[in-house]
């Protein structure tokens, strides 16, 4: 090196949690209660079904 000093770069920033339903991660998340909820499926939908299909919820 002549002269110049190398600089670090800044550590990488932590990873950001995933989010959560009402503050608590579950592993077993009903996906179609989310999607019924939040998503605005139908009883019967297209969306509803698959997911009842899928899922078994």
């Amino acid at each position: 090196m002549s002269g110049k000093t190398r600089t670090r770069r800044p550590a990488p920033a932590p990873p950001v949690p995933a989010a959560t339903v009402r503050g608590q991660a579950s592993a077993k998340a009903d996906l179609c209660a989310l999607g019924r909820q939040y998503g605005g499926w139908r009883p019967g939908s297209r969306e509803a079904t698959i997911c009842q299909e899928t899922y078994g919820r």
